[in-house]
């Protein structure tokens, strides 16, 4: 079985190209200290799926995680709307001995509604001359700036008649349900195949924070992707600070192989089924997300307007209103 990752940042793409991620589900659930372990799936010769328990029951979170869980629900009832700006560094260890790193930056400025979520999201990389791009969901519109194009791409819609839009799925989007959660994927799905633990408090950057720890197992299902994740969580406010995402070693899944040594930021991994002599395989890959610039509650709706003018290159992709 050929194993495919997910490209973390694609969230800005073309409206209406389709983003295949591996977090996806259901929306909803709240931390109530059942974890069970679902059945993990496996492909089988004829393209069916068979189900194996490879995971496990997945012990119950303890009386002092699911107050601190409880806690931050509370707190994250009361954020109308946050900003950050955001550094994202991965370091991905190669079967040749050597490393590879890639950044990534975002800012994101997002704002809880009656008519809905609002987002801001720019993302850009510093190690190329890749140009900013950005995507902005407004009560109204959606609107992409493609800069390869140099070009704004709009869609209208009517919130009257289409009043529950998914949230889009971008990298640091952690809204579910139109609310602020810490984690970066489905928190019911999630729960289920990763054991949550509360270990303690650290300062991040001066500031007082919880500390999260997930861990869960590569077989276990698409929430489990990651060996363990580590979440610095605020403590005034319930906001994150700073995630750690370890990825399983390739031992743990098929090889994955590529031409040659490059940076996967810049191009597609190819996969295949008969490896070379020379193939180099990813190994362990570290994710080390810094949140700085942080507010909370002080977004206004002006973050969400964009001006264009007559000489802007403007593709309206459909209109919905009337």
């Amino acid at each position: 079985m050929t194993y495919r990752p997910p490209y973390h940042g694609q969230g800005l793409a073309v409206i209406g190209v389709c983003l295949v991620v591996v977090l996806t589900g259901c929306l909803g659930g709240s931390f109530d200290g059942s974890q069970e372990g679902p059945p993990s799936a496996t492909n089988t010769s004829n393209g069916g799926t068979e189900y194996t328990e490879t995971m496990g029951p997945i012990p119950p979170m303890s009386e002092k995680t699911n107050a601190v869980m409880e806690e931050l629900d509370e707190k994250h009832d009361r954020i109308s709307s946050y900003e950050a700006s955001i550094t994202e560094r991965t370091v991905t260890e190669l079967s040749n001995g050597s490393t590879m790193e890639h950044v990534m930056n975002w800012h994101v400025q997002v704002k809880y509604t009656d008519d809905g979520v609002l987002t801001n999201v720019s993302r850009w990389s510093p190690d190329t001359a890749e140009k900013k791009s950005f995507h902005i969901r407004n009560r109204s519109a959606e609107i992409t700036y493609l800069p390869d194009q140099n070009e704004y791409a709009i869609e209208r819609y009517d919130r009257s008649r289409n009043t529950d839009r998914e949230n889009p799925g971008y990298a640091h989007f952690r809204s579910y349900n139109g609310e602020y959660n810490i984690f970066d994927a489905n928190p019911a799905e999630l729960k289920r195949e990763n054991a949550i633990e509360f270990a303690g408090n650290e300062t991040v950057r001066g500031e007082k924070a919880y500390v999260i720890e997930l861990d869960g197992n590569p077989n276990g299902g698409h929430k489990a992707y990651y060996a363990a994740q580590t979440f610095y969580v605020d403590t005034d406010t319930g906001v994150v600070l700073k995630q750690t995402a370890q990825k399983p070693h390739l031992d743990s899944m098929a090889n994955i192989t590529v031409d040659e040594l490059e940076d996967p930021g810049d191009r597609s991994v190819r996969n295949d089924t008969d490896d070379p002599d020379d193939a180099v395989y990813l190994g362990d890959k570290t994710i080390t997300t810094t949140y700085t610039n942080v507010s909370v509650n002080s977004v206004s709706d002006d973050a969400f307007t964009l001006d264009l003018t007559a000489d802007d290159d403007v593709e309206v992709i459909s209109d919905d209103e009337g």
